[in-house]
């Protein structure tokens, strides 16, 4: 049961509007979160969009203590995504997400399924880039 995709590759959105972008703000330096913050256009795109900085920097506040970002809705409607970032030399590379229907995204999946299964996966992607692929030399 497949869905036509509402993103696409090389569609930009802003850093508060996805789970992906707000990994990357919640594990940058601080002074880089400022910065980026300082010409940020917090955009709204649904009802549950967060438009405030404090309440976003409560959020990446939040994504840093549990290691990954939930996106409820905030940028399409009816759309949940989950997070995990990347992290190499203390920074982030990037994030793998999981983005599904709300509907097909119950809240146990979106709040501990996927988030745990991701984690695990970006898990190992950090060891790999760490210290290359062990696996092959077995």
């Amino acid at each position: 049961d497949t869905i036509e995709p509402v993103s696409r590759v090389g569609k930009r959105h802003s850093l508060h509007l996805g789970a992906g972008g707000k990994c990357l703000l919640a594990f940058l330096p601080q002074s880089k979160v400022d910065a980026i913050l300082e010409d940020i256009d917090m955009v709204q795109k649904t009802r549950f969009t967060i438009t405030d900085q404090n309440e976003l920097r409560r959020e990446l506040e939040t994504i840093r203590d549990r290691g990954y970002a939930l996106n409820d809705r905030e940028t399409y409607p009816e759309t949940r995504s989950v997070g995990a970032p990347v992290i190499y030399d203390g920074e982030p590379l990037g994030a793998v997400v999981v983005a599904a229907p709300s509907h097909r995204m119950n809240e146990e999946r979106f709040t501990e399924t996927i988030p745990d299964q991701l984690l695990g996966a970006t898990e190992e992607m950090q060891v790999k880039l760490k210290y290359g692929d062990y696996t092959s030399r077995r």
